[in-house]
């Protein structure tokens, strides 16, 4: 498992210590066996569900923004954690995580042109491709 794609940990544990709470003390308000809550903070277990989602919420006193932050590092999380499962490489799990990740951070009309550069580039990738005889590395080309 790839810790350094995921984003739910370490949004959950930096809520939980600006609040002051213990690990044990916030696993009993979250109803979770304390071990639980390590093995999510650490990355070992995925995100928790919208229930206790709503419960961090609520037990942490998160704003509107905070607990949208929070949600949607959980469904990142649980698309990227997706993905290594069905055996998909590092570097493709990383641009995956990546490309959620900037649809994230852009406006609506942003996202429509981070698509159509993606497609554009894709496409010239394609192309490329075409160019290189099939039966040759790349470290053979000059």
């Amino acid at each position: 498992m790839t810790h350094s794609t995921l984003r739910f940990p370490g949004v959950l544990r930096t809520f939980r210590i600006r609040q002051g709470l213990l690990q044990k003390t916030f696993a009993l308000g979250l109803r979770l066996d304390a071990g639980q809550l390590c093995a999510v903070e650490r990355g070992t277990r995925g995100p928790l569900d919208a229930a206790a989602l709503e419960r961090v919420a609520e037990l942490l006193s998160l704003s509107a923004s905070e607990k949208r932050e929070l949600e949607w590092t959980a469904r990142h999380d649980r698309l990227v954690r997706h993905a290594m499962r069905e055996g998909a490489f590092r570097d493709e799990v990383e641009l995956y995580s990546l490309c959620l990740e900037a649809l994230h951070n852009l406006r609506p009309e942003q996202r429509i042109g981070l698509i159509q550069l993606v497609r554009r580039f894709n496409d010239s990738a394609k192309e490329l491709s075409s160019l290189t005889p099939a039966n040759r590395d790349m470290e053979d080309l000059p």
